[in-house]
């Protein structure tokens, strides 16, 4: 409830008096009143805009080394630096801004071991009549930890001439390796009523890396929310997840469940109870 009360005036403050937080470029602002800031572009939709730190959530496939471009920005209502504007960037590694969103959010993000990845240049140029400048970062996803949820705080450091933004000169890049199973697939099967009847699936569904093996996607056509666990050694699935705490998902007595890499398919049975008896859905999951 404090958490709430927080956002909701510091949300009203920034409406009020248009601190430092200049995203929105619609904004019609007099540029003889206003300055402009430096600071991080968007490089994607910000996860949380009432957050202690913007925060951002990539996903990039398992390979030694995958690029990502962030830009830096000078914003406001003036079109372009008037001089150069050389702007220091720096990878925050001591864990500060990691503790700080977690124990604002109650989450267990782990900040990103520098073995993991490289900041490819520390210091760009805004250049005259420009407005923004960029720089890589290089990650190494395949010496990810699959089962830690990683997040890498970059900062403004210092700018040549100019006012670095109050809320956006640190960000947090949540990065995380995509297993082999992660993608989008076709689910075809049937959901299997028991008094209703039958009724068929037949829809995109997407499946999310959880760690090395295992994947989430929605159960049936009905959402919510199951884990895909295979067994690489025979390429069997388990299924765990449920629809509530007294409907779990569970077997199919003689069908199993189980993960084709040939056509990349998961080929599942699973059922729960409900009134009237089992609900049981037969489908089969390909990649698209």
């Amino acid at each position: 409830m404090k958490k709430n009360i927080f956002r909701a005036l510091t949300l009203f403050t920034a409406l009020s008096f248009f601190t430092s937080c200049l995203k929105d470029d619609s904004l019609v602002l007099d540029p003889s009143k206003s300055d402009n800031v430096i600071e991080f572009a968007n490089p994607a939709q910000n996860d949380d805009p009432t957050a202690v730190y913007p925060k951002y959530t990539f996903g990039f496939d398992i390979k030694s080394a995958v690029d990502q471009t962030i830009e830096v920005s000078y914003s406001g209502p003036k079109v372009g630096a008037p001089q150069d504007i050389t702007v220091n960037v720096a990878p925050l590694t001591d864990g500060v801004a990691v503790k700080a969103y977690n124990d604002e959010n109650g989450t267990s993000y782990t900040q990103m071991p520098a073995a993991n990845y490289k900041v490819n240049a520390t210091s760009v140029v805004i250049k005259k009549g420009q407005s923004r400048a960029s720089f890589t970062i290089t990650y190494a996803t395949d010496k990810f930890d699959l089962n830690k949820q990683y997040v890498l705080p970059l900062k403004i450091t210092s700018v040549s001439s100019g006012t670095i933004s109050g809320n956006y000169n640190t960000i947090l890049l949540s990065v995380a390796a995509r297993n082999k199973y992660d993608g989008v697939y076709r689910s075809t099967g049937v959901f299997n009523h028991p008094t209703l009847g039958p009724r068929n699936i037949d829809r995109d569904k997407t499946l999310r890396t959880v760690n090395a093996n295992t994947v989430s996607t929605e159960i049936g056509d009905i959402g919510g929310s199951m884990n895909l666990v295979v067994n690489e050694a025979d390429n069997t699935v388990t299924i765990v997840g449920q629809v509530s705490a007294s409907q779990p998902l569970i077997p199919v007595a003689g069908k199993t469940n189980t993960y084709d890499p040939t056509t990349k398919t998961f080929k599942l049975n699973y059922q729960y109870t409900g009134g009237g008896g089992f609900r049981v859905v037969n489908e089969n999951i390909k990649l698209k």
